[in-house]
């Protein structure tokens, strides 16, 4: 009906608006697309990846620590692209 497009439309409105910014990361994902970040450059990364973890090893213990994000030195270059 009219009244939920109009209820839609402004909640659109008020969420573009006034809605609180998601972070980069907002799940804690493992996967190689939420470590690049928003928008992506052209070359999301400046070489290939090495994952060193598979997505849901979670809580392992004595774990690296940057075993948390699941790839070493995937983080993109600053102004690549």
């Amino acid at each position: 009906t009219g009244a939920s497009f109009l209820f839609f439309v402004a909640n659109m409105a008020w969420s573009l608006l006034r809605g609180p910014r998601a972070a980069a990361n907002p799940w804690g994902a493992r996967t190689l697309e939420w470590q690049v970040p928003s928008p992506p450059p052209v070359e999301n990364f400046r070489a290939p990846p090495v994952v060193v973890g598979g997505p849901y090893d979670y809580g392992i213990p004595g774990a690296p620590a940057h075993a948390l994000l699941g790839v070493a030195g995937a983080a993109p270059a600053e102004g690549e692209g």
